[in-house]
């Protein structure tokens, strides 16, 4: 028996030696962290991504609830509806000052939260 050639403790000398593909562990991590994630972002691509790029798509059509099936190409039109349209921007002060209000409260009473807990 040559040592050079002994497989080790519990493996037959007549097992032939491994000569196939072996990944290395970075690459068994990845394959693992691709496997978990497939799955949550097929998820969130049918239930969040196909609804926003349909939307946009419809977008550039004249769609009313009662002609789902049949609608028009109508270009940039209600884009430039909503544009010269002075309820749109003021829509969007009111989401700014919304977001912008909601934050500075969060993090205002989180430090407060944080400072009285110390």
């Amino acid at each position: 028996m040559n040592p050079a050639v002994n497989p080790g403790p519990g493996v037959p000398e007549s097992a032939p030696a491994s000569s196939g593909f072996r990944l290395s562990e970075l690459w068994k991590d990845r394959l693992f962290l691709l496997v978990i994630l497939a799955p949550a972002m097929l998820i969130l691509i049918f239930t969040i991504g196909i609804p926003i790029v349909k939307s946009i798509y419809m977008s550039f059509f004249d769609v009313t609830l009662l002609k789902m099936k049949s609608y028009s190409w109508n270009q940039f039109h209600n884009y430039q509806q909503i544009l010269t349209d002075g309820e749109f921007f003021t829509s969007l002060r009111t989401t700014f000052v919304y977001v912008i209000g909601i934050v500075l409260i969060q993090f205002t009473s989180g430090l407060a939260a944080r400072r009285y807990l110390e």
